[in-house]
């Protein structure tokens, strides 16, 4: 898109992205182009199901629940460390997605690939051992891997 004769470039966490290439044209679609992006949006309706706005909600919710339960798991484990109460619950962790969910594919059935990141008391043992136990314990996880 170009505005005052500048293009807009998406913003990302506070920076302007940057185009990889420059486009091809800037010209509007002409009635071939709209003709055939309509027929391979009817193909891909098929080939690939979206989810409904329910669906991505549910997603957006589970995300939350994840954040949430991961955020007091790793207070958990620094105050099992020796951690005082209070900097314990100000440690933190990051939920953060990645994959198909990241890039807002959102396709019926898909997973939601996940990255956790703890402060420096919680190791890699704590993350396969106790939050993994958390997880297969809980009701609503499904398919961990």
């Amino acid at each position: 898109m170009v505005l005052g004769g500048k293009r807009d470039l998406p913003v990302l966490g506070g920076r302007r992205l940057k185009a990889a290439f420059d486009p091809i044209s800037e010209d509007p679609p002409t009635d071939d182009d709209v003709r055939w992006s309509d027929k391979l949006f009817n193909y891909m309706q098929g080939a690939s199901p979206q989810e409904t706005q329910a669906e991505q909600q549910k997603r957006s919710t589970v995300m939350a629940e994840i954040t949430e339960l991961f955020r007091a798991w790793v207070a958990s484990v620094c105050e099992s460390k020796g951690v005082p109460h209070e900097l314990a619950i100000k440690a933190g962790g990051q939920v953060l997605t990645s994959g198909s969910y990241r890039l807002g594919i959102n396709e019926k059935g898909m997973d939601i690939d996940t990255i956790c990141v703890a402060p420096q008391p919680v190791t890699r043992e704590d993350f396969f051992g106790s939050l993994q136990a958390i997880l297969e314990d809980h009701d609503s996880v499904e398919n961990l891997r």
